[in-house]
């Protein structure tokens, strides 16, 4: 007689992803029967033999664990510990040293002659790199270059080329210590510039040329100068020139920022003046959008959009 039983038992996945498969995978049970006998007396012959039946039980238990465990997932790189500047210089240096020098020179270039311009649209670019999570801060950028291509010209750090070589420190006259007074001309080394008084809201006359204008806008003011112009010649020997094309014009405010948005449509715009020719001259209107507050002791600046690019400062009052 046999008796056969098996029995599994399941335990739920536990939470680090470990199954344990547990299980009773035999128990066998036997029954054996043997038989006894008695010697037989042969005077009397065969006696019957009594069989006494004894059953013997053997109980055999067998007991397997498996353990089965499944691969825990892979955490993602945690960027813990490295902030977005630590990131932004890596995908820098990573650009950096994929260039050749020339590639070098032309960043280093464009750094130094326009610093602001150049390092918010790489902040940009950083922005939307796929590696990147976030905006980085614009001082490291401008540390990374400085490190590189030596001191970086931005607005605020003020290490600006200009007519004084050194905007803040120098007193040669043009530079933002010492600015040229109003209405006295100034040469550069293809115009002759004036510029004259500041018209600190010119609002009003703004709104009424185009009715597309937009307002200058709450804390913010319409700036305006008269600007003054004679083109003098190119050393090129260029018969004429354009001021739309080849001059800059800001206001630099005493919050050291620059303001080089302008107010829209105006009425004389500097920037629809034709082409001179050598010693002509004409006049038109400057106009930016400025901080009210930023207004006093604030400077415009005219600077040739090619060569030199020297910055030329004149004073509001």
């Amino acid at each position: 007689m046999s008796e056969d039983s098996v029995t599994l038992d399941s335990h739920p996945r536990s939470p680090s992803g470990r199954a344990v498969v547990s299980g009773l995978l035999a128990v066998l049970l036997v029954s054996a029967c043997s038989d006894g006998g008695s010697d037989a007396d042969t005077a009397s012959g065969p006696t019957p033999a009594s069989a006494n039946e004894d059953r013997a039980t053997v109980t055999v238990t067998a007991t397997a664990t498996v353990t089965v465990t499944s691969p825990e997932p892979t955490p993602a790189a945690s960027s813990e510990g490295n902030s977005i500047d630590s990131l932004a210089e890596s995908v820098l240096l990573q650009m950096w040293l994929e260039g050749d020098d020339d590639d070098r020179a032309v960043r280093c270039d464009l750094v130094n002659d326009d610093g602001d311009l150049y390092l918010d649209m790489t902040r940009d670019a950083l922005t939307l790199n796929p590696n990147m999570d976030g905006t980085p801060s614009r001082e490291v950028i401008e540390q990374f270059y400085a490190e590189r291509c030596g001191d970086v010209e931005t607005e605020n750090g003020e290490e600006e080329t200009d007519a004084g070589s050194g905007a803040g420190t120098s007193t040669e006259s043009g530079s933002r210590a010492d600015p040229y007074p109003p209405g006295e001309p100034s040469t550069l080394p293809n115009w002759e510039v004036t510029v004259g008084p500041t018209t600190r809201d010119w609002e009003a006359a703004v709104m009424a040329e185009n009715q597309f204008n937009d307002p200058a806008g709450s804390g913010n003011s319409m700036v305006r100068t008269q600007v003054d112009l004679t083109f003098t010649g190119r050393a090129d020997g260029e018969e004429y020139d354009s001021p739309w094309l080849s001059l800059d014009f800001a206001f630099v405010g005493s919050d050291g920022r620059e303001y080089a948005e302008d107010c829209g449509v105006i009425p004389e715009d500097v920037g629809d003046i034709d082409d001179l020719f050598q010693d002509a001259s004409a006049s038109g209107n400057v106009c930016m959008i400025v901080a009210t507050d930023a207004i006093e002791g604030g400077t415009w600046y005219v600077q040739e959009s090619f060569g030199d690019q020297e910055r030329y400062y004149y004073a509001t009052d």
